[in-house]
């Protein structure tokens, strides 16, 4: 069977990052099937027009969000030479035009694949009208996104121009239900984690010299934040807490993993330089930029005590680096947004509200001063707990949705 999965911007740097992780983790699920799996997108210009990843073909094509007026003949004849019987399309909030173009020269299933959250405007609103004007783009997705991206849904499944819809979580599927999405039409399938990160084993020695290459003694406590310094994402919260946290606990010491390509959020990287300067944090942070190897990665996130990752909103469901602290059994803070509550199991961390430094230094406090403790995240109980899946673990899962795409 021929299927054609459709995502914009899929490049090879992006495919450790979600939304992409999760389109690549598909593409390899159902071409292990043997369906016959091709990846259409636009991406970087100055790549090559056809190339393979993860030994999967990938066709570069005209801007995809051009069908919406109407145009982008090289992305149409593309599909047309595919032939696919099935279209996975990673759908955003004008994908509705495109689709309904493609309906109309291709027999074939589409499937919409959603890897954006489903946010309530009081969600929103939390933030304050400062930090949702500052970042402005990011905010009118949101504001518009939820009631056009399931206005569009609905109105897709109801022409049946859209035969289901994929999803990475549980939280995402309720919500949709809740804007008036069918059921019926809507499955969960859960991204994998990397097996690398389920599988490390912990090697103390080796946790001590981490720690000493980044300055740390065996008496400080480190929290670790991992990931870019976007906004939204809570690192500057995090750093403004970390001088109140010191007054109760003064071996706490802040690891920055700020993970960004050269010249990449260069101003967002200059505003937390700058802020780290303001609170004076010769003596209590340390920051290593760019993307580390990935065993170089889980050993560093491993050597921390406590990893906070405060997110104020997420813009792509369920980030990674929550998984992957939770199954190398590191204590983790984040917060009640979105999917995350539903992917820290029970004695694994706290979950606070977002935006709030004053909760951010209570639980901080607390988990340093031994509420959580990192022995009792890596025993076996809690590691079972994590109800979430490996790399691989969801091929039967894919093969079903495809099943039902043609008995529907």
């Amino acid at each position: 069977m021929r299927i054609c999965l459709v995502s914009s911007g899929f490049e090879e740097k992006n495919i450790t990052l979600q939304p992409w992780n999760f389109i690549i983790q598909s593409a390899i699920s159902l071409s292990s099937l043997s369906f016959d799996v091709r990846i259409l997108t636009d991406g970087d210009p100055s790549n090559p027009r056809e190339r393979n990843l993860a030994g999967l073909p990938v066709i570069r094509t005209s801007r995809i969000n051009k069908l919406i007026l109407g145009s982008s003949n090289q992305m149409i004849q593309s599909m047309i030479s595919m032939n696919p019987e099935v279209i996975l399309w990673h759908f955003g909030i004008f994908s509705y035009f495109a689709i309904r173009k493609i309906s109309q020269i291709s027999n074939a299933k589409i499937i919409a694949l959603l890897t954006t959250p489903v946010y309530f405007p009081e969600e929103l609103s939390r933030l304050g009208v400062k930090k949702l004007l500052r970042n402005i783009r990011l905010t009118l997705y949101l504001i518009f996104g939820k009631n056009l991206l399931t206005l569009f849904i609905r109105l897709s499944l109801k022409k049946k121009i859209l035969c289901q819809v994929i999803v990475e979580c549980e939280t995402t599927r309720k919500r949709l239900i809740s804007c008036g999405v069918p059921g019926e039409s809507i499955h969960v399938i859960k991204p994998g984690i990397d097996p690398d990160w389920v599988d490390y084993d912990v090697d103390e020695s080796e946790i001590i010299n981490i720690r000493k290459s980044n300055g740390f003694t065996d008496s400080d406590y480190v929290i670790g934040y991992f990931g870019p310094p976007k906004p939204f994402r809570g690192l500057d919260i995090l750093i403004e807490s970390i001088p109140q946290a010191l007054k109760q606990n003064p071996d706490i010491k802040l690891l920055i993993l700020s993970r960004q390509w050269d010249e990449e959020l260069d101003k967002e990287f200059n505003n937390i330089q700058r802020l780290l300067k303001k609170l004076d944090n010769r003596n209590w942070s340390r920051m290593v930029e760019g993307f580390l190897p990935k065993r170089s990665l889980i050993r560093m996130v491993a050597s921390c005590d406590l990893i906070a990752l405060p997110f104020e909103i997420i813009a792509s469901d369920v980030p990674l680096s929550v998984l992957e602290t939770v199954a190398l059994g590191v204590p983790i803070i984040s917060t009640n947004v979105a999917c995350i509550p539903e992917l820290i199991p029970r004695n694994s961390g706290f979950l606070i509200e977002p935006g709030n430094v004053e909760f951010l230094i209570d639980a901080i406090c607390s988990i340093s001063s031994g509420a959580i403790s990192k022995s009792n995240c890596l025993n076996s109980e809690t590691k079972r707990s994590l109800n979430w899946m490996t790399q691989g673990e969801n091929i039967e899962l894919w093969g079903e949705v495809i099943n039902n795409a043609f008995i529907r």
